[in-house]
């Protein structure tokens, strides 16, 4: 399945990937949900089906 993702998620994603953030989980079905953490911080996406 293919989902949407703005310029600006998907540079902000790689930036705390940079800075040491990690995935903690992935969902996937009509939307997917992803959740990033430093250890201390925890930041989640939603990206819905195209």
């Amino acid at each position: 399945m293919e989902y949407s993702i703005t310029e600006e998620e998907l540079r902000e994603i790689i930036e705390m990937l940079g800075n040491g953030w990690y995935c903690e989980t992935v969902e996937a079905d009509e939307t997917l949900y992803v959740r990033f953490s430093d250890g201390e911080e925890i930041k989640d996406y939603e990206f819905v089906s195209c």
